[in-house]
C-alpha cells in the first residue's frame, strides 16, 4: 500500500488566563498520530516561557521557547505503529494527552455520499447491526464541525469533543464511508487507524480551495479580487451580495409575463385561461411533471367563512423552494428565502373579509428541486379557534425558466447551506490551516461526489 504522511498541524485556541499552555482542538485524548512520520505541535503559552514537550514512546523531552505573542511550535518524530503513549506539554504548568497511538492517519474528505452517516440520515444496510458490532478501540475517530470563514482561522471546532474510540456511541452520525474504510484498513494491516471526518455535503471544490490558488483559476479572479477589495470581511461582502443579486433578479423580472414594469400582474383576481394549469399540492413540482428552474406562480380561491370577518387569519403553506411572495387578495402578505423554512403568513384582521378571496404565491426556485413541499397537514389557514385546509388542487402559471441563465449570485450572509458553497471558506474554516501551511497537508483519501 502507498504510504502518505500526514502531518498534524493546526493552528491554536485562544489561551486560558492562566498560565497552561493550550493546543489546537484536536489535539486531545485518543488521538492517532502518524506512523514513521514527524508530528508538529503548536500551541500557546505564556510570553516567553519555556516549553517542554516529552513523548512517552522514547521518553525524549524537546523544548522551545514561546514567542512575545505566546505561539510555539515543536516537531517530534514519531514511532512505529502502536500504543498507547502519553504525550506531556508544559510550559512550567503541564497538559497531558493520554491513550494516544501511532498509525494511520487518514483525512476524509467531500460531499454528501462521503458525509452520510452509518445511522444518521441516509442509513448504511444493516445498520443496527453495523452500529451494535462498532467496537473497534484501534480505530480512532475525529469529525470536524461544519462552519465557514472568508478569511484562515486560528480555530476550528470538532465534534464529540475531539478524538474518540470507535463505538457504538461514536460511530453512528460518522461518516460510513470513512468508517467502513478504517475498518478494513485495520483488518489488514492490523495497526491502530484514526479518520477524519471533514465533510459537507452540496459542495463544491472551489469552496475547498484557497484564495491564492483561486485568484490563478479562469472564472474566479473577479470574484477574489472582490473579497480582497472588501478586507475579506463579511458585512462587506454581503453588501456586495445584495447589489448583485438585484441586479441578477431585475433580468428574470423583465422577462416574466406575471410581471409588469415590476408590479406583480395576477394577484387581486383569480386567473383563467389555458396557460393556467392544475397541480396537486403540497408537492415538488418535478414530482407532478414540471421539469423547471425559474419562477412559477400559484393561485388558489379560498371562502373566508362570515365568523372570520374582521378577525386576523394565518395561512400555513408548508414550505417553499426556494424563495416566495405571497398575496392575498392583491396585498402582498409576505416573503421568505430559504428551502425548508415553514411558511406563516398573517393577513390584518382589516383585510380579512367573509367571501371569496384569492392567494398567489410568487415562488422562486434557483436548482434542484422546486415547489410548495411537505405534508398536507402543513398547509391550512387559521382563525378564530379554526382550521380550513389550503392543500389540494390550486393552479399554477410558469413564469420564467433560468435556462441558460447566468449563474445566481452566492450568499455570503449564513452559516450554512449555500454559503458554503462560495469560495474559499471551507478551506479557511476546516481544513485548520492558514494558507501558508497548507503545504504540510496531505488529503489521506478524498471520496468526490455530487451532494
Amino acid at each position: 500500500m502507498k504510504k502518505y504522511q500526514l502531518t498534524l498541524l493546526s493552528l491554536c485556541v485562544a489561551a486560558f488566563a492562566q498560565a497552561k499552555v493550550t493546543l489546537p482542538s484536536f489535539f486531545t485524548d485518543n488521538m492517532v498520530i502518524q506512523q514513521n512520520s514527524r508530528l508538529t505541535l503548536p500551541g500557546k503559552a505564556k510570553a516567553g516561557k519555556q516549553v517542554t514537550v516529552k513523548v512517552s514512546w522514547n521518553n525524549e523531552k524537546y523544548t522551545t521557547q514561546a514567542a512575545a505573542d505566546g505561539h510555539f511550535t515543536i516537531e517530534v518524530p514519531t514511532p512505529s505503529a502502536g500504543g498507547p503513549y502519553q504525550i506531556t506539554v508544559s510550559d512550567g504548568e503541564k497538559l497531558v494527552l493520554n491513550n494516544v497511538l501511532s498509525g494511520e492517519v487518514w483525512i476524509c474528505s467531500g460531499q454528501s455520499n462521503m458525509e452520510m452517516p452509518v445511522a444518521g440520515w441516509g442509513k448504511v444496510m444493516n445498520y443496527e447491526q453495523e452500529v451494535a458490532d462498532a467496537d473497534y478501540p484501534s480505530i480512532r475517530l475525529l469529525q470536524v464541525k461544519k462552519t465557514v470563514a472568508f478569511s484562515p482561522q486560528e480555530n476550528v471546532e470538532m465534534n464529540m469533543n475531539g478524538w474518540q474510540e470507535c463505538s457504538s456511541a461514536t460511530v453512528p452520525e460518522f461518516s460510513s464511508v470513512a468508517y467502513f474504510y478504517a475498518r478494513k484498513l485495520w483488518k489488514e494491516l492490523n495497526i491502530p487507524v484514526g479518520v477524519i471526518d471533514c465533510t459537507w455535503g452540496g459542495t463544491p471544490a472551489e469552496s475547498w480551495t484557497s484564495h491564492q490558488t483561486l485568484k490563478q483559476v479562469m472564472g474566479f479572479q473577479k470574484k477574489m479580487a472582490e473579497m480582497e477589495s472588501a478586507g475579506f470581511r463579511r458585512e462587506k461582502l454581503v453588501e456586495l451580495y445584495h447589489r448583485e443579486m438585484d441586479e441578477w433578479l431585475q433580468q428574470f423580472d423583465a422577462k416574466d409575463p406575471g410581471l409588469k414594469d415590476g408590479t406583480p400582474q395576477w394577484i387581486s383576481a383569480l386567473q383563467t385561461g389555458n396557460e393556467w394549469k392544475p397541480m396537486e399540492l403540497p408537492a415538488y413540482w418535478e414530482t407532478r411533471g414540471l421539469n423547471v428552474d425559474g419562477t412559477v406562480w400559484f393561485q388558489k380561491e379560498v371562502e373566508i367563512p362570515a365568523d372570520w370577518n374582521g378577525k386576523e387569519i394565518t395561512f400555513h403553506l408548508a414550505m417553499i423552494d426556494d424563495d416566495d411572495i405571497t398575496y392575498f387578495n392583491g396585498k402582498e402578505i409576505g416573503r421568505t428565502s430559504g428551502c425548508n423554512t415553514v411558511r406563516a403568513y398573517q393577513i390584518p384582521a382589516a383585510l380579512a373579509k367573509a367571501g371569496k378571496g384569492v392567494i398567489t404565491i410568487r415562488v422562486i426556485d434557483y436548482g434542484g428541486e422546486g415547489g410548495i413541499h411537505g405534508e398536507p397537514r402543513q398547509m391550512y389557514m387559521e382563525a378564530n379557534g379554526k382550521k380550513i385546509s389550503l392543500a389540494g388542487n390550486w393552479n399554477y402559471h410558469i413564469g420564467v425558466s433560468m435556462t441558460g441563465a447566468p449563474s445566481r449570485p452566492l450568499s455570503p450572509e449564513g452559516t450554512g447551506w449555500p454559503t458554503s458553497c462560495y469560495p474559499t471558506v471551507l478551506y479557511n474554516a476546516k481544513l485548520l490551516q492558514k494558507s501558508e501551511m497548507r503545504k504540510d497537508i496531505v488529503i489521506e483519501l478524498s471520496y468526490k461526489g455530487f451532494g
